[in-house]
């Protein structure tokens, strides 16, 4: 699983959907913009909002958890916008 405390806002991440979703395919990876991080906050599960990247689903956004990330791709500029804790 990846760490949440590597991803930073505006990087890009490869995902599956979680079973709950009943995903058509669900060995089908999405890729999405981080827009937001939400880690070690007592009050909420840890996750990241995304801005879907994929065909179809441009500009819509979801939330993924750790456990559906399945790479990490840092982006070569900051945004100077901090993880939210």
């Amino acid at each position: 699983m990846i760490s949440l405390h590597a991803i930073r806002v505006g990087d890009t991440i490869s995902y599956k959907l979680r079973p709950i979703d009943m995903p058509n395919d669900p060995d089908r990876l999405w890729t999405g913009r981080v827009l937001i991080v939400i880690v070690d906050n007592p009050c909420l599960l840890d996750h990241v909002k995304v801005q879907i990247l994929d065909d179809g689903f441009t500009g819509d956004s979801e939330l993924v958890y750790p456990e559906q990330i399945v790479h990490h791709r840092p982006t070569h500029e900051r945004t100077g916008v901090e993880n939210i804790v």
